[in-house]
């Protein structure tokens, strides 16, 4: 039945909504604008809002359309979705094809941020609309979506979006599905709650149920989990069902104390606040440990944040339909869940016997020396556990038996004798229990929009235990690997990163690209198919054997890999078990190292075909380094002649490998690039001999864009659409200004810090993410809100009065910096010598003059153009020129003398200065007397064992640092400072919540949104306090001389008149965080200002003595949780939210 309909006009236009005759939904049109219908959906009590979207395909009826639903956002405070033909697309990930608009997709953006929307995802494709353009190709873009606010999302936790099937239309149709019940098929594991831990009889219930098994480490997890369970469901109950029963019982309390004085209902209510607030403390925990963020501290409640974050995860991982091996679509959860064990099963399960003698003929490997043989060997110390142990993160994803490392690291006073012992049994034996090393696979989307298993990562949860004999393996291996592995890997090896690859890789298509050799090159960008999954277990001990490994650690190695059981984890469900035969599982802290050890057996067999002269490299220069292959991990670099002989020999080095590694190459992703001077035939040729497609462009590698040109914004869109979603606007409405401020360093300090480490990023792209940062801090992205304080500010460090957020371009180059210094230091980096031999040659890396070249090149000049003042000439041993090295900080001496005599030339710096003086005597060329009268002004300090060299001038160790670089890239700024005056850093050591710290550092900057800021800015007109209206509000009298504040202050015992003498602000507050009445002082700061927005923004007037209470009850709260006792308490506690926590 149809519930409403807009008349279509023409072909264009128009839109139905149906309801399903006898549903019991009520639908009630709430109003109706253009093609837009907004419908109230009521089923008993609760109702919806559903607005159906056609958008206009023209860009300024679709601004009109915009522009409504902000102002319909304000009339709806039920749960909103939104859902139909947007018309627009917000991301360049959302067409393929066809140009993006920066523009257009901002005015949608802002409509999401003003009101609040998320988008629902999709399954089922990718886009939505496709059509043909100029030459027959087609264009894909995604104009259909879903977007609902917060609420709804929550309403709806397990709703989605399907892409379905099209016939005789250009667009995809979409079913929202609410929510399809699962079935109960397969136990959910056990999981730790963290939250048990703030339980005062819950460590009881550890001890009591580890003791009772003693000596047996399963049967002790076994009884603290059956315990556990128990105390859950008797003691400590549903944490939801006891915050309610509490809320009401207060409610109660306060009605009563409206109509009567009690004392004792006074005494019951703030024990009940107590309560209450420690059951907020453990729901927090509690959703703190299933969102799984790391930037964002505990504290301060924070709870619907991290609900909210896990309701999105969940969604995000969770699996509704794919595309099952014989290529039909099903979204049935019971097929999908047979046949995800069946197809991962087989794969795992699935192994191809090595042949005999498949392994002879392999050259000779480096071995472990004898100090690595025996660190490998040695005894396990309880130290070295504990050393393990805290480089865990507490809260990472546990595996079968369900403890997260918070468990270990809380009561290793308990169960540390029993974990040092079956670890130490391990090594000495080579074996543990198998259940130790049972493992589960959790399915992980590669893409949004997952369409087959193919898409989905396989990642193993291992127990803690597990994890920490690996672990040890890990730190006593890590140091000595250098030692078995070669100079062409750089994945997990000490003093090595993934940029060392990607700056070869860039000057390697730098060079193809401008090479006119009549003998072109090639580059193949290999994939391994499954890499990690695939290794032969065989051909991993024979690895093992080769590199001189102990027998009793390659034998707990081996066990290791071949004792688990797995299973597959779908959709929360744990599916039955099985015994894999092949592969290394990822998520095991020892996978990485046995998977570079298992690549350096095709290193070496590529290193000998080039000395036999089988394998032809490639030289970036005349003289520079070979190049024939480059590994990080499975990325997989192969560099060649562009000859057919060549290719085939690169075909069958790989097929070989393959033969006994099990590593195969998936030639359907995998890529040549060749250089522009090879002829087609030759290319031709190759692609058809080897199967591998050839490409113009290697695209990204370890996730850098490889470019080649000018760089323009449109290169880096990937990067602001990163930030754009970590930064998204839901988040903002969730988190106060101090969450906010950790939020968003914590994503300038990952995405962006990793692409700034090789590349010069455009302009416009810094400007944007500057931008991005300081409207996410204030106002979330959307066009309100007030910037209270200066960006120039906010980019100092906290020190200096700002809050430590750096400006994208002085941290671009301060990070392109370490690069500089690198060079400058001739380390023996394989990168270091491509370059240096590039384009260095035997001239002075630091003085030199720009030199054109690759992209990364030029990124390295420019940042060594901003940086060059920070480096200074040091003399060591002074074999430095005399007249033609910039020893001493002014220049050549040459460029100030009329002409060097012949027989000065090969002077140097230790000759002319002698025993402590200089001897310009023996010189033949006249000197100026102002240029000697200024050497001799200079200290000179020989020493005989330090060579002469630059030395970073921006510390005192003369070793150059990003954090370094950046402070001296604003040392102006930073020196002009007019906040030197004070001091601001006992501002953040203050015992108090960040919010708490924010609010204060705001009023310091006399940036508090008072009548007098706002009628500074312009924005108001009156700026009389809105208490008394006698006075005008600066900070200092909202805060303290108001009447109102000052009837506050002394009901709360500030009666001294020296509290109300001080005019400073700063000091002022200072002096009252000093106080032994530092809590009280805060909480009356913090509610004072709470209470006068309540007037100003909700017309609501608080009264003096509920404002009291608040205060008093807030102090209380303050001083319970911030207070440091003078002695050290007898519980052991541990930073759960910290990565080393101990």
């Amino acid at each position: 039945m149809c519930v409403h309909h807009v008349d279509a006009r023409g072909h264009s236009g128009g839109i139905w909504i149906l309801k399903q005759i006898g549903s019991n939904i009520v639908s009630v049109v709430h109003e109706v604008f253009m093609d837009t219908i907004t419908i109230k959906l009521s089923l008993g009590n609760s109702y919806w809002f559903l607005t159906g979207i056609y958008a206009s395909p023209t860009y300024t009826s679709r601004l009109e359309l915009w522009n409504h639903l902000i102002d319909l956002k304000k009339n709806i405070n039920k749960p909103w979705l939104l859902m139909g033909d947007f018309n627009e697309i917000v991301h360049p990930s959302e067409q393929k094809g066809g140009n993006f608009s920066h523009s257009r997709a901002a005015t949608l953006l802002n409509v999401m941020d003003k009101c609040n929307l998320v988008d629902i995802g999709m399954t089922g494709g990718s886009f939505t609309w496709n059509r043909p353009c100029t030459g027959n190709r087609m264009v894909y873009r995604r104009l259909d979506r879903a977007l609902a606010d917060v609420s709804w999302r929550m309403a709806f936790s397990d709703a989605y979006v399907e892409v379905l099937c099209k016939f005789h239309s250009d667009h995809n149709p979409l079913i929202l599905r609410c929510g399809i019940p699962l079935h109960n098929d397969g136990p959910r594991p056990f999981r730790f709650e963290a939250a048990w831990i703030t339980h005062p009889n819950y460590s009881d219930i550890v001890q009591t149920a580890w003791g009772k098994s003693p000596d047996n480490f399963i049967s002790c997890l076994h009884n603290v989990q059956q315990d556990s369970l128990r105390f859950n469901t008797e003691i400590f109950g549903n944490i939801r069902k006891r915050k309610n029963q509490i809320e009401r019982r207060l409610k109660g309390i306060q009605q009563t104390l409206e109509r009567i004085d009690s004392a004792r209902l006074i005494y019951i209510q703030r024990e009940l606040q107590q309560e209450y607030d420690t059951i907020l403390g453990q729901e927090e925990i509690h959703w703190y440990q299933k969102a799984r963020d790391d930037w964002i501290k505990l504290g301060d409640r924070n709870t619907k944040f991290f609900h909210t974050k896990t309701i999105i995860r969940r969604k995000r991982n969770k699996i509704h339909g794919l595309h099952l091996p014989n290529g039909i679509w099903c979204n049935d959860d019971t097929i999908l869940r047979q046949e995800a064990q069946t197809y991962f099963k087989n794969f795992f399960c699935s192994q191809t016997p090595l042949a005999s003698g498949e392994l002879n003929g392999l050259p000779l490997a480096p071995i472990l020396n004898e100090e690595a043989y025996q660190s490998l060997s040695s005894q396990v110390t309880r130290d070295e556990v504990t050393q393990a142990l805290n480089q865990m993160h507490p809260f990472k994803a546990p595996g079968p038996d369900g403890f997260q490392g918070i468990f270990f690291k809380q009561y290793w006073h308990i169960v540390g004798d029993d974990v040092v012992r079956i670890i130490s049994t391990a090594f000495d034996t080579g074996s543990f229990h198998p259940s130790i090393s049972e493992t589960l696979i959790a399915l992980i989307p590669k893409v949004d929009c997952p369409n087959n298993f193919k898409e989905l990562r396989p990642i193993s949860l291992c127990n803690t235990v597990y994890k920490l004999i690996t672990k040890i393996m890990v730190n006593r291996l890590r140091p000595h690997l250098n030692q078995i592995v070669g100079p062409f890997q750089s994945s997990f090896l000490p003093g090595k990163g993934t940029t060392d690859n990607a700056i070869i890789l860039q000057e390697a298509i730098h060079s193809m690209r401008k090479s006119k050799r009549k003998k072109g090159d090639m580059v193949f960008k290999i994939d391994l198919e499954k890499a990690y999954d695939n290794v032969n277990w065989e051909f991993l001990e024979f690895c093992l054997q080769r590199n001189g490994f102990p027998p009793t650690i390659i034998k707990l190695i081996m066990f290791c890999v071949s004792s688990s059981s797995m299973s597959i984890m779908w959709n929360g469900r744990r599916l039955p078990n099985f015994t894999p035969t092949k592969g290394l599982r990822q998520g095991d802290p020892l996978s990485p190292y046995l998977f570079v050890l298992c690549m350096e057996c095709l290193s070496q067999v590529i290193i000998k075909a080039v000395n036999d002269g089988l394998w032809k490299p490639v030289r970036l220069s005349r003289n520079g380094p070979p190049l024939s292959h480059l590994f990080f991990a499975d990325d997989v670099l192969l560099f060649a002649k562009a000859t057919k002989s060549q290719a085939l020999n690169v075909a069958t080095t790989l097929t070989h490998f393959a033969s006994f590694s099990g590593l195969k190459v998936n030639a359907t992703k995998s890529k040549v690039f060749f250089s522009s001077s090879t002829k087609r035939g030759k290319m031709t040729s190759i692609v058809t001999s080897t199967g591998i497609s050839r490409t113009h462009s290697l695209e990204k590698y370890l996730g850098f864009p490889m470019m080649h040109g000018r760089l323009q914004r449109k290169d880096y869109e990937f990067l602001e659409e990163k930030i754009s979603h970590r930064l998204a606007s839901w988040q903002h409405n969730l988190l106060n200004k101090a969450g906010r401020m950790t939020l968003v360093k914590s994503v300038l300090n990952s995405i962006p810090n990793y692409y700034m480490q090789v590349a010069w990023l455009p302009q416009s792209t810094c400007e944007t993410i500057d931008r991005m940062a300081r409207n996410f801090l204030w106002k979330g992205n959307s066009s309100t809100g007030v910037h209270l304080v200066s960006w120039d500010k906010i980019t100092r460090p906290k020190k200096l009065g700002g809050l430590g957020i750096r400006k994208s371009r002085e941290a671009n180059t301060a990070l392109l910096g370490k690069l500089v210094w690198s060079i400058h230091q001739n380390c023996d980096s394989l990168w270091v010598q491509v370059l240096k031999h590039k384009y260095i040659n035997n001239g002075s890396f630091i003085t030199m003059t720009k030199k054109p070249g690759s992209v990364t090149w030029n990124a390295i000049m420019k940042a060594l153009l901003a940086l060059r003042d920070g480096f200074e000439f040091r003399l060591g041993n002074g074999n430095s020129s005399f007249w033609f090295s910039n020893w001493s900080g002014t220049g050549k001496l040459a460029d100030k003398v009329l002409y060097v005599d012949i027989h000065d030339l090969e002077m140097s710096v230790k000759d002319v200065y002698t025993d402590g003086n200089w001897n310009f005597n023996m010189l033949y060329t006249n000197i100026p007397t102002a240029v000697t009268d200024h050497l001799k002004m200079i200290p000179v300090c020989l020493n005989s064992q330090v060579a002469d060299c630059y030395t970073w001038k921006g510390n005192l160790n003369g070793i150059y640092s990003a954090r370094d670089g950046y402070f001296w890239l604003n040392r102006n700024e930073f020196a002009g400072n007019d906040t030197d005056s004070i001091s601001w850093t006992w501002l953040w050591n203050i015992s108090a919540p960040e919010k708490l710290k924010f609010f204060l550092w705001t009023a310091l900057h006399n940036s508090l949104p008072t009548r007098e800021m706002l009628c500074h800015r312009n924005m108001l007109q009156a700026n009389h306090c809105p208490r008394c209206n006698q006075e005008i509000e600066t900070t200092l009298h909202c805060l303290r001389d108001c009447d109102f504040a000052i009837r506050l202050w002394h009901s709360i015992g500030f009666t001294d008149q020296s509290f109300y003498r001080e005019n400073d602000l700063y000091n002022w507050l200072r002096i009252g965080i000093q106080g032994k009445s530092v809590f009280m002082f805060l909480a009356a700061v913090w509610w004072l200002w709470r209470a006068r927005n309540l007037l100003c923004l909700a017309n609501e007037l608080v009264s003096l003595i509920t404002l009291r209470m608040w205060t008093e009850n807030y102090a209380h709260l303050l001083f319970r949780c911030f207070f440091k006792q003078a002695t050290v308490p007898d519980t052991k506690w541990v930073r759960w939210n910290a990565h080393r926590g101990s």
